[in-house]
């Protein structure tokens, strides 16, 4: 799928957020997936604004390609949802959000480093706003993947738990994937899509990389009331499903919610 002349935000890696004036809470994230997804965009054409997490993995690309990206380092939930609120408006086609966000901060940081004497601290942790909610309210017409990541859920679980995602976040599509298969050496994505059923799965990191490869070019614009780009012409998958319900059967881009599957 070329890509050349679009516009594609892209985060990865963890956020971290302050225990104390040293100390910080993060998670595992590395941002490898991220940044390979990053590589193979800019690879197809595209230029991409990629949002990571201080200290982790960045995009490794040589020549000419380097000016198709632009990096941005930051460190806490915060500091992402100050880059969308900032980056959205510029119309961006799509945003591909694999970053590891924070559920939780501290209650009350505390401004200086809690000495190694002190027998017990206690930390009460509360709930971070969701950055990823803001994206359709800023952009709307941004073509918005998110991704979820859970523990030992089965099949239809992780697919219920990411189906609940997408319509809270108004995501577009959620690939969904089990800790447990990842650090068992084997990667599994599973697309759910906004009919709630899985349409594709992706086994290791290379077919998540490369899930857009044969895809037709994607535009801006859908005659829809709600714009939502055709998911044929972005996700060109096979034999089409319109998500909205209706009587097509066959891939249309005329049909603006049709999405095809093998």
């Amino acid at each position: 799928m070329p890509l050349r002349g679009k516009r594609v935000l892209v985060t990865s890696g963890p956020t971290r957020t302050p225990l104390d004036a040293v100390r910080y809470i993060t998670n595992k994230a590395t941002g490898r997936l991220g940044s390979l997804i990053a590589e193979e965009v800019i690879r197809r054409g595209a230029h991409v604004t990629f949002v990571y997490g201080r200290g982790s993995q960045t995009p490794v690309l040589r020549g000419p390609r380097v000016n198709q990206l632009q990096l941005v380092p930051i460190e806490t939930v915060e500091d992402l949802i100050a880059v969308f609120k900032q980056e959205l408006p510029h119309r961006y086609d799509a945003l591909l959000h694999p970053m590891a966000v924070l559920d939780f901060q501290p209650e009350v940081v505390r401004p200086f480093k809690t000495g190694s004497n002190v027998e017990e601290w206690v930390v009460r942790l509360v709930p971070t706003p969701k950055a990823i909610r803001l994206v359709k309210e800023v952009a709307p017409d941004t073509f918005l993947v998110g991704f979820k990541l859970e523990i030992g859920k089965n099949l239809d679980e992780l697919r219920q738990i990411a189906y609940d995602f997408l319509q809270r976040a108004r995501c577009d599509l959620v690939i969904a994937n089990d800790l447990r298969e990842i650090e068992g050496g084997q990667h599994t994505g599973y697309f759910i899509i906004p009919n709630g059923t899985v349409a594709q799965v992706a086994v290791g990191r290379r077919p998540l990389r490369n899930w857009w490869r044969d895809l037709p070019p994607f535009s801006r614009g859908c005659p829809t009331p709600r714009r939502a780009r055709c998911l044929a012409t972005l996700l060109g998958l096979c034999r089409g499903i319109c998500l909205q319900g209706c009587s097509r059967t066959t891939c249309s881009c005329d049909c603006p919610r049709m999405i095809r599957r093998s």
